[in-house]
């Protein structure tokens, strides 16, 4: 009997070795049942294995595992080579042992000494790519394990040079919609696929051959351009920057008309052009002098009837209309009339809608 030198709780994760010497003479198959039972020597289980054995939610996870108390097979045939799209990673092969006992595998690099950087818990994997290595040259080696004590002689040595990281990573998605603010605009991406991304770099120009950088964020995928141009159309870029210094460009958002004073613009617009500087209205807050609260558009026809309202959400300081109905149809060309109200103060004006 053996006592555990601490506490099993239903969240523990326990590993008991036990050496157990059998016959020097093969038998064909030898049984062992390991039992647990509480301090006031309840019995818990009988015999430790998958699955609820005793109807009660607490061991439902344990199983025993028995193996040859003999050292397994080293890995053969260890290669290491660079990377061969430019990044500065080793891949590393190897060819397994054929021992049904093996565990996982422990890779050692030279500078790291008897640390293993690496441990691979599945038998099966054969492959393994350490990232990220400033240049020069490295020498590594494999070991298998059956447990914890119980590791192979190290593989083969294979050492090979490091090469710079010459390769960009993976563009960020920019969203397309530009979301304006209280406080400036806000533009958001989804990250980079890169592993090695270490900052995102904000441009912002009137033309992808004009832009200029306004900004950078670190582990984030949002950026609020807090002094946007008061006048013009510009557009914004995103590129994703890695360790090396390595930059690439996303695709650049769509051409943004800043919208400033106390007029909608365009007047007249054209919602069925394939251009998103005319194909809706965009209607500024500042359109309404003086008023304090929520931000509202209503659009009208000429005989009275409402097509089109909405109200900006919190912090939202512009609302477009893309010449649609509340039915998601276009309307005719022709004059509307608009109601812009923020709070208990209003605007009234005209747009013209041509198709």
């Amino acid at each position: 009997m053996i006592t555990l030198p601490t506490l099993i709780t239903l969240t523990s994760t326990v590993s008991i070795e036990f050496t157990v010497d059998v016959s020097s003479i093969p038998i064909p198959q030898l049984t062992f049942v390991v039992g647990l039972i509480a301090i006031n020597q309840r019995l818990l289980i009988a015999s430790i294995k998958p699955g609820n054995s005793d109807g009660r939610i607490n061991n439902d996870s344990l199983t025993i595992k028995s193996v040859l108390a003999t050292k397994p097979a080293a890995p053969t045939n260890l290669k290491a080579e660079p990377d061969p799209e430019g990044e500065n990673d080793i891949i590393l092969t190897w060819v397994k042992p054929d021992d049904v006992g093996i565990s996982g595998y422990l890779i050692y690099r030279s500078d790291r000494g008897d640390e293993p950087i690496a441990n691979i818990t599945s038998a099966l994997q054969n492959d393994y790519i350490d990232r990220d290595l400033n240049s020069g040259k490295y020498t590594y080696t494999v070991r298998s394990y059956k447990t914890e004590a119980l590791r192979s002689d190290p593989s083969n040595e294979a050492s090979v040079i490091a090469n710079p990281d010459t390769k960009a990573p993976q563009p960020p998605s920019l969203h397309p919609e530009l979301k304006v603010v209280e406080k400036g605009i806000e533009i958001t991406w989804d990250p980079s696929l890169s592993k090695d991304v270490v900052k995102y770099l904000i441009y912002r120009g009137a033309s992808v051959n004009s832009l200029k950088l306004i900004g950078e964020v670190i582990q984030k995928s949002s950026f609020l351009d807090n002094n946007p141009p008061e006048s013009g159309s510009y557009l914004y870029v995103v590129s994703a920057v890695d360790e090396a210094g390595n930059e690439t460009k996303s695709l650049p958002s769509q051409i943004r008309r800043a919208v400033s004073g106390d007029k909608p613009q365009p007047n007249p617009f054209t919602p069925l052009s394939s251009d998103s500087r005319y194909n809706q209205v965009t209607f500024p807050i500042t359109i309404v002098k003086g008023g304090e609260g929520s931000f509202t558009i209503k659009i009208y026809d000429l005989e009275g009837n409402l097509v089109f309202e909405k109200e900006a959400e919190e912090g939202i300081k512009e609302i477009r209309w893309n010449g649609k109905d509340m039915n998601d149809k276009y309307v005719n060309s022709g004059i509307y009339i608009y109601q812009a109200s923020v709070g208990d103060k209003y605007k009234i004006g005209s747009i013209i809608v041509a198709k």
